[in-house]
């Protein structure tokens, strides 16, 4: 099957406009950036006009100059907040690993899915899965996705909980939103959430929230294990040193 052409394609040109753009702080016109991407005035103006309701591009009319706009900004500011976060949490999870022997990971909330943003293997052959830049909806039946719904002003977690789809995966998974507020509530006053073989049978995990200035959570940072090497209950002992942990990144993030 013969491969999509999409260097030459209108996101391929958008994104060189985009580029472009980046190098001109002051702004520039559309006909200086349809020379500078290769491209009819045309299409350039077409595509300058499609992206400025996204907030990518902004357009001075006084001196008819576009520029890049707030959501660029916003975008990388998030790229980088995810790149310090990691360097901050990186020692501690690996103060996690070293105390537990297990694998520990950190995540962050992407509306109502769970990215995990970094990883750190346990000590044993038997892995944990869950690498960097991947996604799941399973905020209900993770201790990441637990922790960072639990912390989460009331009403936005009620309209979360509205919009989660509780999928089953094991016998052990809530599935009942009020289950699953009562859960929330449970881990909100201690501190930490608990997964239980919820995700996967024989996998368990205790999670903590990494907090904002305004107390919001940001990221979680979890411990999972396999039960055969550790009970839930039994994980639980690493609790201490995750909440303290968390609160020094907390701070560091501040």
């Amino acid at each position: 099957m013969e491969k999509p052409k999409t260097a030459d394609g209108m996101l391929a040109k958008g994104l060189r406009i985009l580029i472009a753009l980046a190098d001109h702080p002051d702004g520039e016109g559309v006909s200086q950036i349809a020379r500078e991407v290769g491209v009819p005035v045309s299409t350039a103006h077409r595509l300058l006009g499609g992206m400025m309701p996204l907030g990518f591009v902004s357009f001075e009319p006084e001196r008819r100059r576009y520029h890049l706009g707030l959501r660029m900004f916003e975008l990388s500011q998030r790229v980088a907040s995810r790149r310090r976060l990691s360097d901050v949490a990186g020692p501690a999870m690996q103060r996690a690993v070293k105390a537990s022997g297990e694998t520990t990971l950190l995540a962050v909330r992407a509306g109502e899915e769970l990215v995990y943003v970094e990883r750190v293997e346990g000590q044993h052959l038997a892995q944990i899965v869950g690498y960097p830049g991947e996604r799941h909806g399973w905020l209900h039946c993770t201790a990441l996705g637990k922790s960072l719904l639990a912390f989460l002003p009331a009403e936005e977690q009620e309209e979360l909980i509205d919009r989660l789809r509780l999928e089953r995966l094991t016998p052990r998974t809530i599935t009942d939103p009020n289950r699953l507020r009562e859960e929330l509530a449970l881990s909100r006053e201690r501190g930490y959430a608990v997964n239980d073989e919820e995700l996967e049978e024989g996998i368990c995990a205790i999670g903590v929230p990494i907090m904002d200035s305004r107390g919001r959570p940001v990221a979680s940072m979890s411990i999972a294990t396999l039960t055969f090497r550790y009970l839930a209950k039994e994980l639980e002992q690493f609790v201490p040193l995750l909440l303290k942990d968390t609160r020094e990144i907390s701070m560091q993030l501040q």
